[in-house]
């Protein structure tokens, strides 16, 4: 799956909470995951696999 793809979806899970009015740090935080796997220049499956991810 390309970093664009996973950005996508992390977007949509926050269009969901955000129907369903969840706490909006929630919906941020989804938001702020999208942008931040957009700007990866590697691919975030690579960066998963080098477990080089941060928590």
């Amino acid at each position: 799956m390309k970093n664009k793809e996973v950005a996508e979806i992390f977007r949509q899970i926050a269009e969901i909470l955000e129907i369903q009015e969840e706490n909006p740090f929630r919906i941020r935080a989804y938001l702020k995951a999208a942008q931040n796997v957009e700007s990866l220049s590697r691919d975030v499956a690579e960066v998963a696999r080098a477990d080089e991810l941060e928590k």
